[in-house]
């Protein structure tokens, strides 16, 4: 291999690494912390501002103007082994952020008799904080992938509601890698991509509510279509004798999402909810080039979709100086990992079948006239992840994370 074809494959490679190596969550879902609380079944609830994320049908339920922010706090916890005969060691890492999620506005009108709502909102979508380590090298990366979401709903009958949002994507993530021992020794590597893209989004809700003879059942579905994720990706290289620069495009096939809910009312203050949730991963890649190269990876490892079902449930403690929510769901955890198994003729490690997991979570808040302050925690544990050779083991990898949701909603 020529010295200038090895120098790219380097460069492509850290950049695969760094772009879809680390614990990055795609399975791009709604905001807030009252969704948090119920497991993320939210599709056929959809009653506050950030329905403009979960399904936009659902603005429609608002009767004055909100406006709404959201913050969390995020903390990851992985274990790297090797069970290598040879070669036995293990790598822990503990990293814990904030990260500002979510925010909105959202008004409702009435046009021609017809109950419309116009929203925007600003979501963080893909969050590429991460401190990693290994035995030669230290990683961190911070920023995120975001997106500026403007929408409408409107209610067409008592019980027929839709919207629709576009989604404009933007943001950036600087990510620095030191070497601490080995060849490179001294070397740091800098990566900074600046991300754009634009797809839209629909939903629809029936509310059994509005009929003549109500029934306390919504049924709600979600929409969102595939488009390509640009970055651009200013790269450069210190050593203790030279420093280079480079820039690479970044391409990723984001897929086409739907999602499906329902909730029920028992009573006056216990709500049901469940939502199954499709991302169609499969067959879909991230694409890198520079100088004339071009590097390819799937975006699912195991090329597998990231299909996730939800269900939840909120009670509602209602007393003289406000109303007191009881919340708690549980949710399936697809990812876009894969377990690996060696092939003893290529001399390769190849994917097998998918790494998912499981998530629970709770929440509560306090709502009155003129806001609603919503607290969720949530807990998702990966199951673990295995590199195996003729049944043994080589290598295994655990991930897990826990997230504190807090988010306020003010009502005009």
């Amino acid at each position: 291999m020529n010295t200038r074809l090895f120098l790219v494959y380097l460069l492509i490679s850290l950049l695969a690494s760094i772009g879809l190596g680390q614990n990055v969550n795609w399975n791009l879902t709604g905001a807030g912390a009252r969704a948090e609380g119920f497991g993320g079944a939210f599709i056929g609830v959809a009653d506050d501002a950030t329905a403009i994320v979960w399904n936009p049908a659902g603005l429609t339920q608002l009767e004055r103007t909100e406006v709404s922010a959201v913050g969390q706090y995020i903390s990851e916890t992985s274990e790297f082994k090797s069970e290598l005969p040879n070669n036995k060691y293990t790598v822990s890492t503990t990293q814990s952020h904030f990260n500002f999620n979510f925010a909105s506005l959202a008004v409702p009108f009435t046009m021609a008799g017809t109950n419309v709502v116009v929203a925007v909102a600003y979501q963080s979508q893909l969050d590429f904080f991460s401190k990693e380590r290994d035995q030669q090298s230290e990683t961190e990366s911070d920023g995120a992938a975001n997106a500026v979401t403007p929408g409408i709903a409107i209610r067409l009958s008592p019980v027929f509601s839709i919207g629709a949002t576009t989604n404009v994507w933007f943001g950036s993530f600087e990510s620095t890698t030191k070497y601490t021992s080995g060849p490179y020794q001294g070397d740091v590597d800098v990566m900074k991509p600046s991300f754009s893209g634009l797809n839209f989004g629909a939903g629809v809700l029936i509310d059994f509510g509005g009929l003549s003879n109500p029934i306390p059942v919504k049924l709600g579905a979600s929409f969102k279509t595939p488009f390509t994720l640009k970055a651009d990706v200013d790269y450069s290289s210190t050593s203790p004798s030279s420093s280079s620069s480079a820039k690479i495009n970044w391409e990723t096939e984001m897929p086409l999402m739907v999602g499906i809910g329902a909730s029920v009312l028992i009573g006056e203050n216990l709500t049901l909810a469940a939502d199954y949730e499709m991302r169609m991963f499969k067959d879909k890649k991230t694409t890198y080039s520079y100088g004339g190269f071009t590097f390819t990876q799937p975006l699912s490892a195991s090329n597998e979709d990231l299909n996730q079902f939800q269900v939840g449930a909120e009670y509602l403690i209602v007393t003289r100086a406000g109303v007191i929510p009881l919340r708690g769901g549980f949710r399936t955890v697809p990812t876009v990992r894969a377990n690996y198994s060696w092939n003893r003729d290529s001399l390769q490690y190849y994917p097998t079948d998918q790494v998912g997991g499981k998530g629970y979570s709770a929440g509560t808040g306090f709502i009155s006239s003129s806001f609603a302050l919503d607290f969720a925690y949530s807990h998702e544990q990966y199951d673990e992840q295995k590199w195996t050779d003729a049944g043994g083991t080589d290598f295994t990898n655990n991930y897990a994370f826990d997230r504190f949701s807090l988010s306020l909603i003010v009502y005009f």
